[in-house]
């Protein structure tokens, strides 16, 4: 583990609100951190995804690989056992962190691990941006204030 990000569900966790036991399934005691990234120390036998010294970001949602979602490369919609790490998994705040290598992305070389653990927050905006309608000369307007392309 080199480096991670903070978010707010984070403090979330820390801070044990409400919305922790109703939205979140956590299962204390767990180390908490879903946005990292890391230099890998050693793989398992049968891995050749990645090798010993590689940086590396990580998807932190351990999907099943075999609900109707997942076959159609949608893990991130997982229906099956899908734990989170950080969550219901040991994350990424420790030294280490032992994770399965489908889980697993290297890191290309000109991509610092600071900028690395940005991947899934990035990744997440990038998703919710493709979700709006936006098109050209579109007006956005609230109550407060209009926005336009």
């Amino acid at each position: 583990m080199k480096a991670a990000g903070l978010c707010h569900t984070d403090f979330l966790l820390y801070d044990w609100t409400p919305a922790v036991e109703t939205e979140f399934h956590v299962e204390p005691p767990v180390v908490m951190g879903h946005e990292f990234s890391g230099i890998i120390a050693d793989i398992g036998s049968g891995v050749q995804k990645v090798k010993p010294e590689d940086p590396v970001i990580v998807n932190p949602v351990l999907y099943c690989g075999h609900c109707y979602y997942c076959e159609r490369g949608s893990q991130q919609l997982c229906i099956g056992n899908r734990p989170l790490l950080g969550y219901e998994a040991n994350g990424g705040f420790a030294e280490y962190v032992v994770i399965r290598a489908t889980n697993v992305y290297k890191l290309a070389p000109h991509v610092n691990l600071e900028v690395g653990a940005l991947a899934e927050p990035f990744g997440l905006s990038i998703h919710a941006l493709g979700r709006v309608p936006i098109e050209p000369e579109k007006r956005f307007s609230s109550p407060d204030r209009a926005l336009s392309a």
